[in-house]
């Protein structure tokens, strides 16, 4: 029987892991855009989190997850445009 929650738990893990692959990559070279897309890949891995949190019914560990994610998020959005 499979996890009523596997599709986030593996979005979860491959977007951190892609995170940290793709973040090496751009701080190596200097890119600022894999360093962005990096840093969105976390935001995605938070609101994945959320979302199992959220539906496990542990509510105040889903909010503060959410307020983390939406503020690297916005955080981010503001650098990419900014510079």
């Amino acid at each position: 029987m499979r996890h009523p929650h596997e599709k986030f738990i593996v979005t979860e893990i491959v977007s951190i892991v892609s995170a940290v692959f793709i973040g090496i990559i751009g701080f190596i070279k200097g890119y600022h855009f894999l360093i962005f897309i990096a840093l969105y890949l976390i935001a995605l891995s938070l609101f994945c989190d959320v979302f199992i949190k959220w539906s496990t019914h542990n509510k105040t560990q889903a909010i503060k997850q959410f307020t983390r994610a939406i503020t690297i998020l916005f955080i981010t959005t503001y650098l990419l445009f900014k510079l």
